[in-house]
């Protein structure tokens, strides 16, 4: 039964060192047989760091004579990465009740540390989500009242032609924003995007309007745009 279980099985005498193991143990130690275990301690398998670690618990789980259950520690895999075990530790009693070493099971939880970290991170993208489609509906607000009072403006007395143009480059410019936030809403209730045709052309243009103003009258900006028909 003891070899057959998946959990390493191990039990130390008073000086850790150990007394037996099952076999699943000692191929974990390079071994096909238990026996070449008995009368070695961890010092001789693993690093001086995680064998002191090793000790201490034997050490408080005998000294204490109560187990300590459940608890997870790192470890060295074959290839040199680490990992982390879930151990259980038990006062190992004679006969008479004196405590004479500990018994102990682990097995290896690395994988499942992963997946935990994985469904930690899943929560906070999607925590992330939920923050993105707060503002995003706030912003969006904000920008229906711009476009709302641009609007007016445009349909009112037309102003001078440099003032129309800034105008419609600003609601143009809004327009766009609207469109960020409504795929920023998208994305965070996870809706399918549209795929919609975009015109390469007019985002040049719209693009090298607002980079003219910022540029100055000192620096010519030249626009190329694709064959076909020019944006008016």
């Amino acid at each position: 039964v003891v070899d057959t279980v998946p959990q390493r099985i191990f039990w130390k005498d008073r000086h850790s060192a150990y007394v037996g193991c099952n076999r699943a143990l000692a191929r974990d130690h390079g071994f096909a047989d238990p026996v070449h275990l008995i009368g070695k301690t961890d010092f001789e398998f693993k690093p001086a760091a995680v064998a002191k670690l090793y000790r201490a618990d034997d050490e408080q789980v005998m000294a204490s004579d109560q187990p300590k259950l459940a608890y997870e520690e790192p470890f060295l895999k074959a290839d040199g990465t680490k990992g982390w075990l879930r151990t259980n530790k038990v006062p190992l009693h004679d006969k008479d009740g004196n405590v004479i070493g500990v018994l102990g099971t682990y097995e290896d939880v690395t994988e499942h540390k992963h997946l935990e970290e994985q469904f930690r991170q899943a929560q906070k993208m999607d925590a992330f989500g939920q923050l993105a489609a707060g503002v995003a509906h706030d912003f969006n607000n904000v920008l229906t009242v711009v476009q709302g009072h641009l609007s007016h403006l445009l349909a009112s007395d037309p102003p001078k032609a440099e003032r129309m143009e800034a105008l419609r480059d600003v609601y143009e410019a809004a327009e766009r924003a609207s469109n960020l936030t409504r795929q920023l809403l998208a994305f965070s209730r996870r809706q399918p995007f549209q795929p919609a045709a975009t015109d390469l052309n007019q985002l040049v243009m719209n693009a090298s309007r607002m980079l003219q103003r910022m540029l100055g009258e000192t620096v010519a900006l030249e626009a190329r745009y694709a064959p076909g028909s020019r944006p008016g």
